[in-house]
């Protein structure tokens, strides 16, 4: 199992990281086991929810070091773009990163020695042999939380003004699925969704999670898209070419999903102890080929999904049924 990173020597596009060697922007799993277990729901919203122990959290898989890598030269290219929060909720939003960063760092080094190590006042990425501070960052804590792990790290609040709502005040985004901060940042859990299909069917269930903290456990989910690009972070609209046919469509589009985590960050100290809630997504990206090659099962999986009329892969149904070689249920 491994990835691999496609390099600028094909002509893909590129960002330098701090060392000033260029990164490329495209990174394609050839990770069996990882898409074996990615969970497909046939209903939509996909609810496929399940609690993991801590000891799984933020765990590094094939790739890592190339992530890693891609995600600093992301941020330094556009610090603004990545890194954003509310200034109204800046001094909360300080608090629950610090108290983030200050988890991780034991979490990251307790839960896994060979990619994390601390080192008096720093934490130490070992792969890639990046240090950071964590007692006087240089950065916003949130930024360096967000440069240790490879999962985009996006904080909730309960906003007064909202009625107590659960909104987003900030957050490290650098290899979104088609979406931005600037897009969602004051919107609370309902706006968010506002545009997702029959997300009344579960809003109350995502309420509860956000509500009641289950100690030890991080509850996770994972999602599914079909892209014409490998590229990790995709900030603009998704726009698909018209020249997809079957004959081209294992080679010219992939299976993108991401695998998100939702955890609680206690944070204010003993006598005015509140929490943050936290969202973890990590996209991983698998040519179509690759699927239908090593895991069909999972392939016809997504052809199911997909022929939810719901879905917002519902366009792609009938070529990935003939793909997978699947008849839908009428």
């Amino acid at each position: 199992m491994q990835f691999f990173l496609v390099g600028v020597f094909l002509g893909v596009s590129a960002v330098a990281t701090a060392t000033g060697t260029l990164c490329p922007t495209e990174l394609i799993s050839n990770d069996i086991e990882e898409l074996e277990e990615m969970k497909v729901d046939p209903d939509y919203p996909q609810k496929n929810m399940a609690a993991i122990p801590l000891s799984e959290w933020l765990k590094p898989r094939m790739g890592f070091a190339q992530q890693m890598r891609l995600r600093e030269a992301l941020y330094l290219q556009n610090p603004g773009k990545v890194f954003q929060f509310l200034p109204e909720h800046a001094e909360a939003f300080h608090q629950a990163s610090r108290a983030l960063l200050d988890r991780l760092v034991l979490h990251l080094s307790a839960s896994f020695p060979f990619y994390y190590r601390i080192e008096g006042d720093e934490i130490v990425e070992l792969i890639n042999r990046r240090r950071f501070n964590f007692k006087n960052p240089v950065y916003h804590p949130l930024v360096v939380a967000g440069l240790l792990v490879p999962d985009d790290l996006i904080l909730n609040l309960p906003d007064a003004r909202k009625g107590g709502q659960w909104t987003m005040v900030g957050g490290f985004l650098a290899t979104p699925t088609n979406w931005k901060l600037d897009d969602f940042l004051k919107l609370d859990i309902h706006e968010i969704h506002g545009d997702v299909a029959n997300y009344s069917a579960i809003s109350r269930m995502v309420e509860r999670l956000m509500n009641k903290d289950r100690a030890g456990y991080v509850t996770t989910r994972t999602n599914w898209f079909l892209r014409t690009t490998a590229e990790l972070a995709l900030y603009g609209d998704n726009v698909f070419p018209t020249d997809i046919n079957l004959q081209n469509f294992g080679q010219r589009t992939y299976l993108r999903s991401e695998f998100e985590t939702l955890s609680f960050v206690p944070f204010g100290g003993a006598s005015a102890k509140t929490h943050a809630v936290l969202f973890t997504i990590r996209p991983r990206v698998w040519r179509m080929d690759f699927v239908k090659a090593q895991a069909p099962e999972k392939g016809k999986e997504i052809a199911v999904s997909a022929s939810n009329p719901l879905s917002r892969g519902h366009q792609w149904a009938s070529l990935l049924s003939q793909f997978f070689g699947f008849t839908p249920t009428p």
